[in-house]
C-alpha cells in the first residue's frame, strides 16, 4: 500500500506544514546528498502561480539543512540564454529562498539511452541520494496537467526539451515520452504546491486559484492519481500520461491510502482538448503523425499591443516558427506544431491561445 496525503494551509503555514510532512515521510537524511527539484518554467514572480512557490522551497531547505542533508536546488527551466539561471532564480525568488543552494545543473549532464534515443539528463539528479519534486499544481495545454509526472521533465537539459516537443507534437505521442523520463530517476517523494492553483489555460497564462492544499506521496502515480480523480473530481485515465502508465502496469490503484483532510473541487476548470482527441480516434495514432501538423486544433496569437520582442518565443521554438523581421515578432502558421512552448515562456503573456 502506498500513501498520499493531503495537508490544509497556506504559505504562511509552510514551516509547519514540511516539517508534518517529512514527519509522515521519514529519511535519514544526514550526510545524504538531496536535490530539490521545483518547477521553474520561466522568470516569473510568486504571485502569478506559474512556478513553486519559494516559501515551501525555503522550508524544505531550512528542514533539510537542520538534519544534515547536503542540498541542492535547481530545475532545467525553458528560457535560453546565458542570463537565465540567474533571471529565473532572481525573479522566481528561489534563489533567495535556496538559501546559498540554488545550483545551475544545465552544464553537466550524463547521455542515457531511452527508446527515443539518448536524453541529457542533468548529473545532480542522477548522482543526488534522495530526489524531492516540488511541481506547481496547474493545468497544461498539452498534457492537461502539470504535476508529478511533467514536472520530471525539467532534468533534461537545454534545447533538448523543445526538439522534443517536435519529435512527438501529439498529446499522446508526447505523454508515452513523459512516462519513460520520469521512468528514468522517479522522485523519493513528491510534495506538490497546491495552495495557489492554476486551472483553465495553463501552464502559464491560466486562471488562479486558491485551494489552500499542499498534497504528498512517495508514488507520483498514485499522487496524481488522488489530486486528479479525489480533489478535482475527474477521471484520471481521461489524462493521456496517467492512461499510458495504468497499461504500463506501472501503478495499482487499489494500493493507494489516501489521509489527511482536502475538500473535493467540482468545478476546477481544464484546457479544451476535445478536439485534439477526436482527431486521435479517427485518425488513428500512426496517420495522425503524418498529417497531424495542418490541422492541429489550436494556433497560438500574438498581442502585438503587449510583445516586447524579447526574443524568448523565438529562442524556444522547435520549429522556427517564430522569427524577428525588423522589430515585430513574425508567425508561421505552417510551421507551428502547437507545443505551446512560447506560450509557456513569455514574460509578457502577449502569446495567445
Amino acid at each position: 500500500m502506498r500513501k498520499v496525503k493531503f495537508y490544509e494551509g497556506s504559505y504562511k503555514d509552510s514551516n509547519k506544514l514540511i516539517s508534518q510532512i517529512f514527519s509522515d515521510f521519514s529519511f535519514d537524511f544526514k550526510n545524504k546528498k538531496v536535490f530539490i527539484k521545483p518547477n521553474l518554467l520561466s522568470a516569473h514572480p510568486p504571485e502569478k502561480g506559474i512556478t513553486t512557490h519559494p516559501s515551501i522551497i525555503k522550508s524544505i531547505c531550512q528542514y533539510l539543512l537542520e538534519k544534515g542533508a547536503i542540498i541542492k536546488v535547481g530545475d532545467n527551466p525553458s528560457l535560453v540564454g546565458s542570463d537565465a539561471f540567474e533571471r529565473i532564480g532572481n525573479i522566481t525568488q528561489i534563489k533567495e529562498a535556496s538559501l546559498g543552494f540554488y545550483t545551475d545543473i544545465t552544464k553537466n549532464y550524463k547521455k542515457i539511452k531511452t527508446r527515443i534515443g539518448e536524453i541529457s539528463i542533468s548529473t545532480d539528479i542522477l548522482d543526488c541520494d534522495i530526489l524531492i519534486s516540488v511541481p506547481k499544481l496547474k493545468t497544461h495545454m498539452l498534457t492537461i496537467f502539470t504535476l508529478a509526472i511533467k514536472n520530471m521533465f525539467g532534468i533534461i537539459v537545454g534545447n533538448q526539451k523543445s526538439q522534443i516537443h517536435y519529435q512527438y507534437p501529439s498529446p499522446i505521442d508526447f505523454s508515452e515520452v513523459l512516462i519513460d523520463i520520469y521512468e528514468i530517476r522517479k522522485p523519493d517523494l513528491t510534495i506538490v504546491d497546491g495552495i495557489l492553483a492554476m486551472e483553465g489555460k495553463g501552464p502559464s497564462q491560466g486562471n488562479l486559484r486558491y485551494l489552500n492544499t499542499v498534497v504528498a506521496s512517495d508514488n507520483g502515480y498514485l499522487l496524481e492519481w488522488a489530486i486528479i480523480g479525489y480533489l478535482l473530481d475527474k477521471n484520471p485515465l481521461s489524462i493521456p500520461y496517467i492512461n499510458i502508465a495504468k497499461r504500463k502496469n506501472l501503478f495499482n490503484e487499489n494500493d493507494l491510502i489516501i489521509e489527511g483532510n482536502y475538500k473535493k473541487i467540482k468545478d476546477f476548470k481544464l484546457p479544451n482538448q476535445k478536439i485534439n482527441y477526436i482527431l486521435n480516434s479517427i485518425l488513428g495514432k500512426n496517420l495522425i503523425k503524418i498529417i497531424y501538423h495542418p490541422f492541429r486544433y489550436q494556433k497560438i496569437k500574438i498581442d502585438k499591443n503587449l510583445c516586447k520582442s524579447c526574443l524568448e518565443c523565438v529562442k524556444i521554438c522547435p520549429n522556427n516558427a517564430l522569427k524577428l523581421e525588423g522589430k515585430k515578432i513574425k508567425y508561421n502558421k505552417s510551421l507551428c506544431i502547437s507545443c505551446f512552448c512560447c506560450y509557456e515562456v513569455c514574460p509578457y503573456s502577449a502569446i495567445k491561445v
